[in-house]
């Protein structure tokens, strides 16, 4: 009986699990990465505010582009296609969008979600989404809007979802608007 070649870690996976230096650094990178962060927890979990340039966010919406896996999944999400049309999705989580450059961007009609998620989007930013015909779907978690801002999310005559967690408005007032956008769409 022949005595088993010690290997290193590196050469076992590669022999094991028929893995390539690429697939393994796939594989492990984001935990390496993670694991081997320099920064402090508490810097961790502030979020990066990314720059916004509305140009380009304006020439995407235009284009609708999608690939595949987005299209199945959008198709499972609804029951017919948006008028033969991809819906789109504006993702603007963590940026440093404020409502001058929300007002430059162009909402087509075949805007149905928009994550808003820790911008500086504030009362005066949801007046310009009403523009948006078809919007079902808020996402406004950790921004600095109010009650007065409720008034243009009632307007708003497809919105079925909207989150308000970590915003200024009172849970009283999240959980009317909840009510209201329920009956309504009965």
């Amino acid at each position: 009986m022949a005595t088993p070649m010690p290997m290193n870690g590196t050469k076992y996976l590669f022999q094991t699990f028929g893995l390539s230096a690429s697939g393994l650094l796939c594989l492990l990178g984001p935990l390496l990465f993670s694991a081997c962060s320099c920064q402090s927890e508490e810097a961790a979990k502030k979020p990066v505010k990314q720059e916004v340039d509305t140009s380009d966010i304006n020439a995407l919406l235009q284009q609708g582009e999608a690939d595949n896996v987005q299209i199945a999944q959008q198709l499972a999400r609804i029951k017919t296609p948006f008028e033969g049309k991809v819906a789109l999705e504006l993702n603007l989580s963590d940026t440093q969008i404020k409502d001058e450059d929300l007002r430059s961007i162009t909402l087509p009609d075949s805007l149905t979600r928009v994550n808003l998620t820790r911008t500086y989007i504030t009362d005066e930013g949801l007046e310009h989404l009403t523009s948006g015909k078809n919007i079902t779907e808020l996402i406004l978690v950790d921004t600095p809007i109010t009650v007065a801002g409720l008034k243009h999310l009632r307007s708003m005559p497809q919105l079925r979802k909207v989150q308000l967690h970590q915003t200024k408005i009172p849970v009283a007032d999240q959980l009317k608007l909840q009510k209201f956008l329920h009956n309504r769409n009965r």
